[in-house]
């Protein structure tokens, strides 16, 4: 699946908070979306930019409140596999709302200064930025 804009990533998150879908069906979408943007070389240029990405959105959810040793951020495939299994894995349905807010948020404060630039949003340059201020936050 590529992911061709920040609408179609919003849409699908609201898809799955929403009431349509049975509690396993949004755990397994999001399970899916989340494994297709860590695949995704659009969104993330290189591997190590995964990091900063993973420990603000996973980190209460990864084994001891700690971070995936460094192999896993070389290969896109296992990080997302390993996330993969977490969401399935131990997510209840309040996790899985919680993750997607917090991605919502996220796509759609890059869709609102994409719009207000009158210009297709750069979403590679948008994610570089706030993994810079993630940096700074720890």
């Amino acid at each position: 699946m590529k992911l061709r804009t920040n609408e179609d990533i919003i849409s699908t998150l609201k898809l799955t908070q929403s009431t349509r879908l049975s509690v396993s069906q949004s755990t397994m979408m999001l399970s899916g979306l989340v494994y297709a943007m860590v695949l995704d070389k659009d969104l993330f240029k290189h591997n190590p930019d995964l990091e900063g990405f993973v420990l603000k959105i996973f980190r209460q959810w990864l084994p001891d409140h700690e971070q995936f040793r460094p192999y896993v951020y070389k290969s896109r495939t296992l990080l997302g596999s390993k996330i993969s299994r977490i969401i399935l894995d131990t997510f209840e349905y309040n996790d899985t709302t919680e993750v997607a807010t917090k991605l919502s948020s996220l796509f759609s404060s890059a869709t609102k200064e994409a719009s207000s630039a009158k210009k297709l949003p750069d979403l590679e340059a948008f994610i570089s930025d706030w993994l810079t201020s993630l940096g700074e936050d720890q």
